[in-house]
């Protein structure tokens, strides 16, 4: 089973700042506890490029447009 990267800061610095440290190009699952930004998924996708699923908690999905 592969592992799950899990991204907690709230804070966008901070959290760019995990992305560098904690994701790699062999990660392929990351959660985040924050809705993420275009910045935030661009730069898991550079940090990442072989990334096939982000989560993120469901109570973010009703705040989320359709």
């Amino acid at each position: 089973m592969e592992e799950i990267i899990v991204l907690r800061s709230s804070q966008n610095e901070v959290l760019l700042q995990e992305i560098k440290d904690k994701l790699n190009v062999d990660v392929q699952k990351v959660h985040l506890s924050v809705r993420p930004t275009i910045n935030i998924v661009a730069s898991i996708l550079t940090a990442a490029p072989k990334i096939k699923l982000i989560t993120c908690p469901p109570s973010l999905f009703e705040r989320t447009p359709r």
